[in-house]
């Protein structure tokens, strides 16, 4: 099998991002004597700048934290909430049937800059003024365009990711299509609205976004265009701390993201696929795709009957994870044909965010950040830079429908991050882009470092097999990366299944990690090929 890039290592820290300016951000925190934490916040505020189809401080953040002076797991919840006013009522009274993907309509409350507050506080040892130096300059003096963001940007535009593009939004287009042109790879991309912003936050901490003077001029351009938001929904916001979900699997203990997020979606899976042997499949074989994408199709109609805001609805959590729900599902599974499954037809693209960290102390973030679809609502508020997520739009309008639409609630969100452990001590640290794809790709990256002991750029680099609709597409497709044999992909087709091929490396989601090596403690970091990726050691 080909691997694409080496394994970096190092004893005294690391980070795996998208993008390398950010990782080398955190590692410059990690360098000055700050903990995985603090240079998560300097990570993931490099990536809100020169990541701005994917996230930034108009989305929302989830975090999976341990603590190695604690010795706990916790679960960090910066989603934001719809508005007050938001209901049902609101949108079907101006003739709409769903919630648009772009405009004022999809946004909710942005709570990334609450969630890196919330972080630092309880577990921080820097000030943020200290950490949002690096992103403040890649605002203000610019950096170079990726040939990934110029294409992003391109696609946009060209309306193949949306309805609505950035170009109808005057305050988005004139960043990012300066001169009304799309930048080139390496021309410099330069937003210092947003460094003025990340200024202000650097200064004055999260209460200037929430309810000073950046709120303020939010609420003010919101309020001119009609928008459900207002400044009252602003002050209220707060993240939260809570426990995460995890299962067993082959003796290790697998933490991910609980509901209101589909994590508990990647565990599901793993309960099923547990009852098999994968190591007695070919890691590349028909029969390891087919058992892979029958369990997914079983997981994901729990996650599509069942996951909200669970402060709404109770959602059954231990059933759902339980061993004994996976043996009736197991069941259901035959090796030689497809089960009939209605893909629901959500998005499945990649724009989101996952970094990871680890300190010299072996404390460890997981981390995940979006503006959900590509560049969020497509509008940047007023003066500020930011892009405003659309969030809101993963909402239904169905009364009966358990994610339907309500006044301060959060939405069931694709936010997935996750850790492996290993007798009690974290092992393994891991995450990914793409939408609906993440619980998919938590389950085939840790079945790869599990059952066929990869390496964790083998698990990064290895061909991607993923079960959905790009772009909406209600086809139930099984979409494969061409290095998989043609053998393989004809009895997949026998079996049943609707095989898309794709590209030999192709953007199916991108995905970062981190290993702790169970002896020596070295640290051995990855980062996808399909992304501008980086992961960094020292």
């Amino acid at each position: 099998m080909v691997q694409y890039r080496s394994v970096v290592m190092g004893n005294n820290g690391s980070v795996a991002s998208a993008h390398p300016l950010a990782s080398l951000a955190g590692l410059k925190i990690l360098m000055k004597g700050g903990n995985a934490f603090d240079a998560s916040v300097a990570t993931n505020a490099v990536l809100a700048v020169t990541q701005p189809p994917f996230c930034g401080i108009g989305g929302d953040i989830f975090a999976l934290i341990w603590s190695n002076k604690e010795e706990k797991v916790d679960f960090l919840n910066g989603s934001g909430r719809s508005g007050k006013n938001a209901s049902i009522k609101t949108f079907t009274e101006n003739g709409l049937t769903q919630i648009p993907s772009k405009g004022f309509y999809p946004m909710t409350i942005p709570g990334c800059v609450d969630g890196w507050h919330t972080l630092l506080e309880k577990y921080g040892t820097m000030e943020l003024n200290d950490l949002l130096q690096d992103a403040i300059y890649y605002a203000e003096k610019g950096f170079p365009v990726s040939h990934i963001l110029s294409s992003l940007i391109q696609d946009d535009i060209s309306l193949k990711f949306s309805t609505t593009s950035i170009s109808e939004y005057p305050t988005t287009s004139e960043i990012f299509l300066p001169n009304n042109k799309i930048p080139m790879p390496g021309e410099i991309l330069i937003q210092k609205n947003l460094a003025e912003t990340l200024k202000i936050i650097a200064k004055e901490g999260r209460d200037a976004f929430y309810s000073g003077c950046i709120a303020e001029e939010i609420s003010n351009y919101l309020e001119e265009n009609n928008a459900i938001l207002n400044q009252n929904d602003f002050k209220n916001h707060s993240s939260n701390w809570g426990d995460p979900i995890s299962t067993e699997y082959q003796g290790y203990t697998i933490y991910d993201t609980p509901p209101n997020t589909q994590g508990i979606i990647a565990l599901s899976m793993l309960n099923i696929l547990e009852g098999y042997n994968l190591k007695n499949y070919g890691p590349a074989s028909a029969d390891r795709i087919h058992l892979f994408t029958e369990a997914k199709k079983l997981a994901y109609e729990e996650r599509d009957k069942y996951i909200t805001d669970p402060s709404f609805t109770k959602i059954p959590v231990d059933k759902i994870l339980s061993k004994e729900s996976a043996i009736l599902k197991r069941n259901m599974i035959n090796m030689d044909k497809v089960y009939n499954y209605q893909d629901s037809g959500l998005f499945s693209n990649q724009d989101t965010t996952y970094f990871a960290v680890i300190d010299k102390d072996k404390n460890v973030a997981s981390v995940i950040q979006s503006l959900f679809h590509g560049f969020g609502s497509g509008v940047v508020l007023g003066k500020t830079g930011i892009i405003m997520q659309n969030r809101g739009s993963w909402f239904s309008l169905n009364p009966r429908h358990v994610n339907k639409i309500e006044p301060n609630k959060r939405t069931m969100h694709t936010l997935t991050a996750a850790m492996i452990f290993n007798d009690n001590q974290p092992y393994a640290v891991l995450g990914s882009a793409g939408g609906s794809y993440q619980p998919q790709l938590h389950t085939i990256l840790i079945n790869n470092i599990i059952d066929y002991k990869m390496n964790i750029q083998e698990a990064l680099d290895f061909p991607r097999f993923l079960h959905g609709d790009e772009l909406g597409e209600k086809t139930g497709v099984l979409n494969i990366e061409n290095r998989i044999s043609k053998s393989n992909i004809q009895k997949l087709i026998d079996k049943g299944h609707n095989v898309k091929v794709h590209p030999e490396i192709h953007p199916l989601g991108h995905a970062q990690g981190i290993i702790i090596h169970p002896n020596s403690k070295s640290l051995m970091g990855g980062a996808d090929p399909r992304a501008d990726g980086a992961a960094l050691a020292w």
